[in-house]
């Protein structure tokens, strides 16, 4: 618990931020998130809301909050595991801070209530899953834009040592009218200076079929990538990943059909770039590079602006 208790604000939540609504953002198996207003004890005491800090005129956040106490009674074999799980993700947020990823503010621990709040930025969105419905209309060139955007930020997550490790359209928030891309939940990720990295961390329909020959943190990194490309395939066919089949947790990936492609109007670059991407015989040494990458989803946004 030290370094928890190094990295947080030891105290209570509540004399810095107060809910704004009973119902969560959302919640999983480790945690709920909800909406709450920053409070002005928060502008005196928590260093990014100070003046200068990251969070200066931010006046809404999305808290993590995680019963620790339910942990240790349920898990007290593994209590110390779980805890560096979210000082992972601690870590791992606070060394992002662009466009595209999630800001972090903080945390707090609560030593009474043995409970964690992990403070970041609110987006005002919606999921990419939510998005890429069939029922929903989406132009050629949004789904460019938005794809162009995500590229950007697994480029900018790898360049300072994080492997995000669970991308998929649900950790992938849109602003309000597309107007951003933001990657959200961190709880799988990987700090590659600081651990060897979890080659089967990850939703089994957005695996690399080839994350267990992978065997260095470098390596790793292209699970990321080829789960953008399923993402992407997900994006242009309406929803589902490439697959041609699956069995509980073991997905059965299959070749890219071109036709079903160029159907969808995408061009032939990015056609080229995800039939090499998410082939699931190539070895990553096959695959595109991100750089060649990011320039394809690049030159499809300048000739096909998604606000023009």
């Amino acid at each position: 618990m030290e370094d928890m208790r190094e990295a947080c604000k030891i105290g209570d939540v509540t004399n810095y931020f107060t809910p704004l609504s009973r119902d969560p953002l959302g919640s999983g198996s480790f945690g709920t998130v909800f909406k709450a207003k920053v409070l002005p004890a928060a502008y005196r005491d928590l260093p990014a809301f100070m003046p200068g800090g990251i969070a200066e005129h931010v006046d809404v956040v999305a808290i993590k909050t995680i019963d620790l106490g339910k942990f240790y009674c349920q898990y007290k074999w593994k209590y110390h595991n779980i805890i560096r799980h979210f000082m992972t993700e601690i870590n791992a947020l606070r060394k992002l801070h662009s466009p595209w990823t999630m800001d972090y503010y903080g945390c707090i621990y609560s030593e009474d209530t043995l409970e964690l709040y992990i403070i970041m930025e609110f987006i005002d969105g919606f999921p990419l899953a939510w998005r890429i419905h069939p029922k929903r209309h989406m132009r050629l060139a949004v789904k460019n834009d938005i794809l162009y955007k995500l590229a950007l930020g697994i480029q900018y997550m790898h360049s300072k040592g994080i492997i995000h490790l669970d991308l998929k359209p649900a950790n992938i928030m849109l602003g309000i009218g597309d107007a951003y891309v933001k990657i959200i939940d961190y709880g799988f990720s990987c700090v590659m200076d600081q651990m060897k990295c979890n080659n089967k961390n990850g939703t089994p329909h957005y695996m690399d079929p080839k994350n267990t020959t992978y065997t260095t943190n470098e390596e790793i990194k292209n699970m990321d990538w080829w789960a953008f490309g399923q993402i992407a395939w997900a994006t242009y066919t309406g929803g589902e990943v490439n697959k041609s089949g699956a069995v509980g947790h073991v997905v059965t990936f299959k070749k890219v059909d071109r036709g079903v492609l160029e159907k969808a109007g995408v061009n032939t670059i990015i056609i080229d770039i995800l039939e090499a991407l998410i082939d699931p015989d190539n070895s990553y040494l096959e695959r595109p590079s991100p750089d060649s990458i990011v320039a394809a989803f690049e030159q499809a946004v300048a000739a096909d602006p998604p606000d023009a």
